[in-house]
């Protein structure tokens, strides 16, 4: 039998009612007082059965192996069951107290209809690590019975980590009293033909928080008001955090009312709570009923509809979203980066907006009219269009348009098929509201469009802007040629000055680097930075009065491409090739080069709206360069080398997509340049032996290729980089050792369509 007895005060002080600290009875300064009424009678409460186990002011001990009693526990009395205990059905009430830690709460055979655990006139109960399970009725009611000691208080309940099963509801909660269910489940199922709720509120507070999962049959959780009050409505406030409610056949949540007893409540689903209706529906709000649904860092899917004579205010707050249906909503507000997005076409009364955003639809199934009686605030509209067959989302305010709002249309790099008359994206009645897009344009495939005001109106205008991914198409399409120059450059860049160890052949390498601002076609301009690296080998054959050096070259570069707006372009080109440098005993040589390149390149779009969109593509180029000079020498020790040189490559064309839908064809890219010029230098021997040979080069140089054309979508552009420039470099070689060599050169040019900002290279050359 469980041990019981009266209490002494000083036995009181010492008891441990909870297996831990309890909670407070109340989360809420104002305690509620309200009838169970039509929620649960007290005939639900109290079976006509005789209960075994009756304490008036006493305590009770409950452990494993104990047979199953009913109890009634009134008056002060608190029943304690420990882990592997057993009880029957559990009624306290008049500030008595129930402690399960590991309990097992189940129907008697018998028995049907009664509530297994029930909380009357300011009761409490602590439920950790327990089941409750009753297959013939609720299975914790938690409210308040009139005409009966402590008539008027309210109850508490405390679940954690704990099971509720039942049949109609698994838990109730009415006059005002609060329940927290923390990482427990409650399930609640149907008797044939009538409903099923996890939880059912009629009157007070419950909140659902830790992990916890709420099913019922019909809607996880039911709001509605008592039919009769023997105190005043305290309303029925429910939070769900970091949750889960569902309703197997009906809406996860439900607020009912009748015209005699209008429902109001206020809800709370935040910290990545979900919430599922077996009917598509989060939220269902009866007629009279009025409800403040606030979702806080959550993504919810599912609808919110209201009834007729119904009456629910919806925020969105803290990053939460909600993708469904909003039908019969008075107030919408999107606050702090909250998001509804449209799945069909709908109406809302008021919006008001603070930093939030309205997706009107995805592109995926045509498109949808949003209309509002009053806008205002701040806040983004994403939207979709079809330009060319003049359909579109549509934003329609039909009282007072106010506030400043952003337009997010979608970027495309497709183009409209047509281009016709100014596109209409929002209707208004008047106001001042102000409308713009999200980074000043849209882009439609190669051309911008901009937002204009007519009248009331705000319609989308093609403009000749050219897009970032035209720009971008357009850049890397010309960047070829400098990157294949950048790895050529002149013999003494390259190879620093030859008649020192004339006669050997040798290995060298050299590591380079430029910083280019180029003019493109359609007017677009881009910085352009280049690294990389070559070596080689060769071989010397004197030919008596000359000498030939064959060898043969190979390196790598990447280029780095930049464009206004955040966009970019990444060239990596591998290459080799011959080479071959006669030189003459009297000062005469001729260089020639013949190099074969792969271009990979990459695009990387960012486009008005911040979106990205890439692209990859490859090419070959083929090309070679000849130069031609005379190494004079002049008195101590100057030398002057007057040089001329031709150089041309051919980049062969190239077709790739960038996935936002735009289609690049580019054109083969032509370049030839030839150049004219001099070094000046001086010979210093050094007390060591080692001879430095600092320099000046000056030179001129001119394009002759123009046209370059490629295809954009269906619009044609070219990138002509016909030109003068001037260069001028300053730089060194020294003979470090007997067959070692460095050199090194920084060199600057500028003119027509491109300016090169800074040049550096450094070489090494080992003769054997």
């Amino acid at each position: 039998m469980p041990s019981r007895r009266g209490k002494t005060s000083s036995e009181l002080n010492r008891m441990k009612i909870f297996s831990r600290s309890a909670p407070s009875r109340c989360a809420h300064s104002t305690r509620l007082r309200a009838m169970l009424a039509a929620t649960v009678g007290a005939a639900a409460l109290i079976s006509h059965a005789a209960y075994a186990g009756d304490l008036d002011g006493e305590d009770a001990l409950v452990g494993p192996g104990e047979a199953p009693e009913y109890w009634r526990v009134e008056n002060g009395s608190n029943l304690t069951i420990i882990h592997g205990g057993q009880s029957y059905n559990i009624i306290a009430r008049n500030d008595s107290t129930i402690s399960l830690n590991g309990a097992n709460v189940v129907r008697a055979p018998w028995q049907s209809g009664s509530a297994l655990i029930g909380l009357i006139n300011g009761s409490t109960a602590s439920i950790v690590a327990s089941t409750i399970y009753n297959d013939a009725g609720p299975g914790l009611v938690v409210g308040n019975v009139p005409a009966s000691p402590g008539e008027g208080e309210s109850s508490y309940a405390y679940i954690e980590g704990s099971s509720i099963t039942a049949m109609g509801r698994a838990a109730s909660i009415a006059s005002g009293s609060t329940m927290d269910v923390v990482g427990s489940h409650l399930v609640g199922w149907a008797h044939p033909g009538s409903t099923g709720y996890g939880i059912s509120l009629t009157n007070g507070f419950v909140n659902v928080r830790g992990g916890s999962d709420i099913t019922g049959e019909t809607s996880g959780i039911r709001l509605v008001r008592g039919g009769s009050d023997t105190v005043s409505d305290k309303g029925r406030t429910l939070l769900v955090d970091g949750s889960h409610v569902e309703g197997l056949t009906g809406a996860a949540i439900v607020v009912m009312s009748s015209e005699e007893n209008p429902t109001d409540a206020t809800i709370v689903v935040q910290n990545r709570s979900t919430l599922v209706g077996g009917n598509g529906r989060i939220l269902e709000v009866g007629a009279n009923a009025s409800t403040s649904f606030t979702v806080d860092n959550s993504e919810l899917v599912g609808d919110v509809v209201v009834e007729e004579g119904g009456h629910a205010n919806v925020t969105l707050r803290n990053y939460a979203s909600l993708k469904g249906r909003m039908t019969g909503v008075e107030n919408l507000h999107l606050n702090a980066f909250g998001n509804w997005q449209m799945v069909e076409s709908s109406a809302i009364k008021n919006i008001i907006m603070d930093r939030g955003q309205i997706t009107l639809s995805d592109g995926s199934a045509g498109f949808n009219t949003l209309t509002v009686e009053n806008l205002s605030g701040s806040g983004t509209f994403k939207m979709n269009t079809d330009i060319a067959n003049d359909q579109g989302d549509l934003l329609r305010v039909t009282g007072n348009a106010a506030g400043a709002h952003t337009l997010h249309v979608k970027n495309t790099g497709i183009d409209p098929t047509s281009v016709g008359d100014p596109h209409l994206v929002v209707e208004t009645a008047g106001g001042d509201a102000i409308f713009g897009l999200l980074g000043g344009a849209v882009d439609l495939g190669v051309y911008k469009y901009l937002l204009n005001k007519s009248g009331d109106n705000w319609y989308l205008q093609e403009t000749s802007y050219v897009t970032p991914g035209t720009a971008t198409a357009i850049g890397l399409h010309g960047v070829a040629p400098t990157v294949w120059y950048g790895e050529l450059a002149t013999l003494r860049q390259r190879m620093g000055d030859v008649r020192n160890n004339r006669g050997d052949g040798g290995l060298w390498a050299r590591t380079y680097g430029r910083g280019f601002q180029i003019s493109a076609g359609a007017g677009q301009t881009y910085d352009q930075t280049q690294w990389g690296m070559s070596v080689g080998a060769d071989r010397s054959f004197n030919l008596g009065d000359s000498d030939v050096l064959v060898g043969v070259m190979g390196g790598y570069s990447n280029s780095s491409v930049k464009l206004e707006g955040g966009s970019r372009g990444d060239v990596d080109s591998y290459y080799g090739g011959l080479y071959g440098t006669w030189l003459a005993s009297n000062g005469l040589y001729v260089d020639s080069l013949f190099k074969l390149n792969r271009f990979e390149d990459a695009a990387h779009v960012r486009m008005s709206d911040g979106s990205g969109a890439e692209g990859n593509y490859g090419a070959t180029g083929i090309g070679g360069q000849i130069e031609v000079g005379k190494h004079i020498a002049l008195a101590n020790e100057v030398y002057v080398e007057p040089f001329a040189q031709l150089a041309g490559v051919n980049v062969g064309s190239s077709n790739y997509w960038l996935d936002n839908g735009m289609h690049v064809q580019n054109g083969a890219m032509d370049s030839l340049i030839g150049r004219l010029g001099a070094t000046i230098g001086i010979n210093y021997e050094m007390a060591n032996g080692s001879k430095v040979q600092p320099y000046m080069r000056l030179a001129v140089a001119q394009e002759f290729a123009g046209g370059n054309d490629l295809l954009i979508n269906s619009t044609a552009f070219s990138n002509d980089m016909k030109g003068t420039r001037g260069e001028i470099g300053v730089g060194f070689a020294a003979q470090v050792a007997e067959k070692v060599q460095i050199h090194g050169e920084f060199d600057y040019a500028d003119g027509k369509n491109l300016k090169q900002n800074w040049g550096l290279n450094l070489g090494l050359r080992y003769a054997f």
